[in-house]
């Protein structure tokens, strides 16, 4: 597919696109479980090389997963200025399947350095001279890194990008969509799309079909958002993407699998096996041709052909040969191993660490409670999602305004992240409930903040207990009886 010819007949400069794609392969073979350089050798056996494949842990995937885990769940909450404008956020994300998207996403950002979310306008109605929003919805896709072509970008980020999109037909030949992101003159932002058939010599041509090639959004807020670990890029410290969770970590992984494939190989060849001389074969009376007096298909017996085990040194037909298992040495080290891709990817030692002697790993409470390393990477990482978060919230709100479907009420955008893992919840809220007994705390924040509702809804709350407490103050209660 060439891409590179195609951001260049619309006018764009695919060097940033094609310089880092080298990464992004590295990268997405180590989160694949395979890196063919490394996974794949040969030996030479004396008289030819063997092909051989080294049996693979796949850490780099669990990296990823057990950070978007804790970063992003089905117990993070958003709330809005107030309800209605929260249940109508609410709906729209659970109408995209946000949640177990998101997640997703994350995992998937945090492998390739780079991810984003798009918002689309599904189902309008294009007329000649106007577009008609009744039955449209809010479509949030999420992009891949390979998808994503930066425009510009300054110390906070991307503000212009091309989104890429191609489907290879069983001819040989592409459909390719190219999405445009770009600042007006009046610094709202326009968005461009273009389709390209990619024939199977790679001669590129704009579809002839009629599409929606230019969109004005009339706002100056995005319609994606990027997401990105948290940790900069010291590969090209001016580039706009990020770098994988795992970026430098390559050569840990690598002593990883070095290990965890000596360990399956010194089971493999450790294995039990029985030598069996020529005396334990049984020849027929009639052909004289040999048999054999066990299983042929057992693996454990080898034939030792013309050579005897017997004779003057008073030894068996058959002989045992036990491999000696150096199984504690090999998890030791990827036990070490682990402890040090634990520190890199700011998890801290501890968390893939495993008990030598049960091989259980620990718990995340346990990890917690012994180092707060963990901690400070999590929030760390929030800082980025929770702006990535903040910025599809508002676009929504344009999108409702746009279409003049509904407004949200932004005055606030609580996202409650789940943190149970690594926050004593229990601990907190005492400190909160003491502090609102000293009158340093009030209860409309206390209520927001422990229910997980905004302060207006937290308001309306308090007003009910006190008008409910005032209704109360007159009932007397006189053995177990309300008078």
């Amino acid at each position: 597919m060439n891409i590179e010819n195609m951001l260049k007949k619309i006018g764009l400069n695919p060097a940033i696109y094609v310089g880092w794609s080298k990464y992004l392969n590295l990268w997405l073979s180590w989160y694949k479980g395979k890196n063919a350089s490394f996974h794949n050798y040969t030996v030479y056996n004396g008289i030819k090389d063997i092909k051989m494949q080294r049996a693979s842990l796949q850490v780099a995937k669990f990296v990823c997963e057990k950070m978007a885990d804790l970063l992003y769940n089905e117990k993070v909450k958003i709330t809005l200025g107030n309800e209605e404008s929260t249940k109508l956020l609410q709906e729209i994300l659970t109408y995209n399947d946000f949640h177990l998207n998101m997640n997703r996403a994350i995992e998937k950002a945090f492998a390739l350095g780079t991810g984003c979310m798009v918002l689309n306008i599904d189902n309008m109605l294009i007329n000649e001279s106007s577009i008609d929003y009744k039955n449209s919805n809010i479509k949030i896709s999420y992009v891949n890194a390979e998808n994503i072509v930066p425009i510009s970008w300054d110390e906070h980020g991307i503000k212009e990008l091309a989104i890429v999109d191609y489907n290879i037909r069983s001819d040989g030949s592409a459909i390719c969509i190219l999405k445009m992101y770009m600042l007006n003159s009046q610094r709202k932002y326009t968005i461009y799309n273009y389709k390209f058939i990619i024939d199977k010599n790679n001669n590129i041509a704009e579809a002839s079909e009629t599409y929606l090639k230019k969109f004005e959004t009339d706002t100056d807020i995005p319609w994606f958002a990027v997401i990105s670990p948290n940790i900069v890029n010291n590969i090209d410290l001016y580039s706009p993407y990020g770098i994988s969770i795992f970026a430098n970590s390559i050569d840990v992984l690598k002593g990883i699998d070095l290990v965890y494939d000596s360990l399956n190989n010194e089971i493999n060849l450790g294995r039990k096996r029985l030598f069996a001389a020529k005396e334990a074969l049984r020849f027929s009376s009639t052909t004289g041709e040999p048999h054999l007096i066990f299983d042929p298909n057992d693996v454990v017996f080898h034939v030792l052909g013309d050579s005897t085990l017997s004779g003057t040194d008073n030894r068996s037909v058959i002989q045992e040969i036990n491999g000696e298992l150096r199984i504690d040495e090999h998890l030791k080290s990827l036990n070490s191993q682990l402890r040090i891709l634990g520190a890199k990817t700011g998890f801290g030692g501890d968390y893939f660490a495993f008990d030598e002697k049960n091989l259980s790993p620990k718990t995340a409470t346990e990890v917690i409670s012994e180092n707060s390393e963990l901690f400070r990477t999590i929030k760390k990482h929030e800082l980025l999602l929770e702006s990535a978060l903040k910025t599809i919230i508002k676009a929504i709100d344009s999108i409702g305004k746009l279409t003049g479907q509904f407004t949200l009420d932004l005055s606030q955008i609580n996202i409650d992240f789940d943190d149970s893992i690594i926050e004593n919840k229990s601990q907190e809220r005492n400190e909160d409930r003491q502090d609102l007994a000293q009158d340093t705390l009030s209860r409309i924040d206390y209520i927001s903040k422990w229910r997980g509702i905004s302060k207006e809804e937290a308001t309306m709350k308090t007003q009910e207990i006190d008008k409910e407490k005032s209704a109360n103050e007159g009932i007397r209660f006189i053995e177990g009886e309300i008078n």
